[in-house]
This record gives C-alpha cells, sequence and structure tokens, in this order.
C-alpha cells in the first residue's frame, strides 16, 4: 500500500514538494538576482519612512511620463526580512502590476521589478500549477490524502513502533549495495522530516475545504464616507497619510505595521495592516481602515477578536509556508522540505531498483525507464500535468 500510494502519481508528488520547498525560500532567490531589492534594515517599523517613499512613489511615476491618476499605487510593503528594500505595488492602466523599491530608512528610489517574479511563479506553481484557480488547487491540495496516507503505512511498518522509529532516526544508512543504501537513506529522511509532512498535510486539506464552501468570514471593511472617495477611487495627500501613520501609533501602539493599502475603486479605504502579539496570523488579521480624504478613523480590527474559524484560517498559510518565525522557521522548513523532496525521489528510485530486479546489467536509466512504464496511466498523468505547468509559466511570465 505504502509504495502503491507513493508510486503511481511519483512524479507529481515530487513536483509538488519540490515546488513547495522553493516557494520557502523564493523571495530569497529574488532577493539574490535584482539588486534593487537588497537595502540597509531598519529596527523596526517605525523607523520606515512610509511618507517619503508615498511620495518618491508618486515621482518616478511622473518620470515614466505617466500620471499619478493613470497608473495606481495600490499598496507600499514593509521589508520582508532585514537587507530587504521597501517595496511598493503599482498598476498601470492596463492592470498589470509591477514593483518599485525603496531605502526603508530613507524613502529613495531603489530600482523595479516585474510583478512576475520567482516568488510569484514558484507560489502559483506550487499552489494552482499555473492552471485556473480552483482546477489547479483542487488537484495539488488532494495530493495531502496521499501524503497522509503516506505517512500512516510509512509509519505503521516500523514495529515496535516508539522502539524502532527512535533507533530509525539515529541509523546510518548502510553501503552493502544501492538498494539497501537507498532504502535506508529514504527511512532516515522520511523519519526525520514526518512532522513537516503532516503539517503540510493537514493544511492541504484545509486549503481543499476552503476552496470548496468552508472559507472562513472576515468582518467586512469599511467603505469610504466622503463624497470624493465614494465616486472614485482617491488617494489621501502626502500631509493626510502622515496623519493616518500618527493616528495608527496612537490607536495601536502594540502593531508592527507592514503594509499600506490605498484604494484601487471607488468606496475603498486606506487599510493599514501588521502584525501585533498573536501567534500565527497574517498581516491582515489586525488592520485599521480611515476614509482617505478626511483621514477619519473608520474602524479598527484585532485579531484576537476574530472568530475561531478565522483564526484556524489564518494559521494555515503560516504553518504550511513556514512564516511564523522568519528566516528560522523558513530555514527549518527548507532544509526538511528538501527532506521530503529526497524522499519522494529516493522511494521512487528503490521502487525501480524493485521492478527491474532481473536486470542485472541495466543501468540507472534503464531501471527508471521500466518504472515509469509499470506506473501506467499515474505516470503519463504526472508527466502531463508537469509538463502543463511548466508551459504555462513559460507562457505567462516570459512570453
Amino acid at each position: 500500500m505504502h509504495s502503491w500510494l507513493g508510486v503511481k502519481l511519483a512524479i507529481f508528488l515530487c513536483f509538488i514538494l519540490l515546488t513547495g520547498t522553493l516557494a520557502v525560500v523564493s523571495s530569497e532567490i529574488d532577493w539574490l538576482v535584482n539588486p534593487s531589492i537588497r537595502s540597509e534594515p531598519v529596527s523596526n517599523a517605525q523607523d520606515i519612512a512610509w511618507t517619503t517613499i508615498f511620495e518618491n512613489s508618486k515621482s518616478q511615476l511622473m518620470a515614466k511620463e505617466a500620471s499619478v491618476n493613470a497608473y495606481k499605487i495600490v499598496s507600499i510593503n514593509a521589508p520582508l526580512h532585514a537587507g530587504f528594500a521597501a517595496s511598493v505595488t503599482v498598476k498601470n492602466p492596463k492592470g498589470e502590476r509591477s514593483r518599485l523599491y525603496f531605502n526603508p530608512a530613507s524613502g529613495a528610489y531603489q530600482g523595479s521589478g516585474t510583478w512576475f517574479n520567482w516568488q510569484t511563479a514558484l507560489r502559483r506553481l506550487h499552489r494552482h500549477l499555473m492552471l485556473p484557480a480552483t482546477l489547479g488547487i483542487t488537484l495539488v491540495t488532494l495530493t495531502s490524502f496521499l501524503f497522509l496516507g503516506l505517512l500512516l503505512t510509512g509509519l505503521n511498518l516500523y514495529q515496535p513502533w516508539l522502539k524502532t522509529v527512535l533507533k530509525g532516526l539515529v541509523t546510518i544508512p548502510r553501503t552493502n549495495n544501492v538498494r539497501i543504501f537507498f532504502s535506508d537513506l529514504h527511512k532516515l529522511l522520511a523519519l526525520w522530516s514526518v512532522w513537516l509532512l503532516f503539517i503540510v498535510s493537514i493544511t492541504g486539506v484545509w486549503y481543499l475545504a476552503e476552496r470548496w464552501g468552508a472559507r472562513a468570514t472576515y468582518p467586512e471593511n469599511p467603505s469610504a464616507l466622503s463624497v470624493e472617495a465614494k465616486s472614485q477611487a482617491t488617494m489621501p495627500t502626502n500631509k493626510q497619510l502622515n496623519n493616518m501613520l500618527r493616528s495608527v501609533l496612537t490607536e495601536r501602539p502594540d502593531l508592527a505595521l507592514r503594509r499600506i493599502l490605498f484604494p484601487t475603486k471607488a468606496g475603498e479605504v486606506v487599510l493599514f495592516e501588521g502584525q501585533s502579539n498573536q501567534l500565527l496570523v497574517r498581516d491582515r488579521a489586525n488592520n485599521l481602515a480611515f476614509d482617505p480624504v478626511s483621514g477619519q478613523l473608520l474602524s479598527t480590527r484585532r485579531a484576537d477578536t476574530l472568530s475561531l474559524h478565522v483564526r484556524i484560517s489564518e494559521a494555515a498559510d503560516p504553518l504550511h509556508f513556514g512564516t511564523w518565525s522568519g528566516y528560522a522557521s523558513k530555514t527549518i522548513y527548507f532544509v526538511f522540505g528538501t527532506f521530503l523532496t529526497l524522499v519522494s525521489i529516493t522511494g521512487t528510485y528503490i521502487y525501480a531498483l524493485r521492478v527491474s530486479a532481473r536486470q542485472k546489467s541495466a543501468t540507472a536509466s534503464e531501471r527508471i525507464s521500466t518504472a515509469f512504464s509499470k506506473q501506467g496511466v499515474g505516470a503519463t498523468l504526472s508527466l502531463a500535468l508537469v509538463i502543463i505547468s511548466l508551459f504555462s509559466l513559460f507562457i505567462q511570465g516570459i512570453i
């Protein structure tokens, strides 16, 4: 049963694990390839030059010979980690998004970047295979049941359970022959990363439930009150934004501001989002809403007042991607995610060795070819999904 669950869709399962592992560090990949993202660190959100960044964003848009009204500033985002620049998301008249990067301390412009970067590409590949969202998310999250089945059947192979598992955690792979080595390596990596497989599988099942009707209902943000903001998307003035920032600091001194969202449609408000003292919530769980014209505070949302259903939904992303403790948790997730990917690869290779046992002089590629042919429809389906995903990535991301 363990072999059947893991082998029939082995290529697809390995692709999901690999893209998920890379998605954990996708922002760091962008940091490496785009110098504009690198910047001096700031101590906290209060040291970010939010108003200056807002002013310079408008100046950059004017420098592109585009009026501020033609281009919309969607949001200002705090640095993801120390050493990252602050980013501004902008939208052109066609609705296409791009990014501008600024020194978080001085607000100086550092450069730009496309919307479709490594972070976006890897997230979409892993989340929905670059397919229509509902179809792609359903296909990806259904693998959670396979992963849970692999976890349970794999652990069931250890008897007596506790003693054998503890011994397996410190057993060095034997080198008697190729099959024994890869079998021991497969078990060792699987035992060390079983906790992560459980977390991503459970959260994957939750994502599937949300997509098909179990999505939590969040408190609605208020609508703008001023006449001008009701009739069209209205940006605050520099002075008004600065007054709002002061109000945020006064009303929520506990809030580490992470993002400012600006109106892109008539009736929308200016939202300030961030982290407070609650564990496992996204930035949107804490916010303050202001009228963009009058600057009046319209509402405040606190994560500790949200319903249990919402808190469960909020916890899914930090747990699934390991963002709940910055670099520390992301590093752990990346390392053990790599282990899980290798578990998938070694498990498939063990199967290849088993089914081609009579081919004494077969090469590694010949053994894998034999294993692929014996996977039947599952191998064809897996390969088709991976190829379609990568082709869609090429079409949407490059052309």
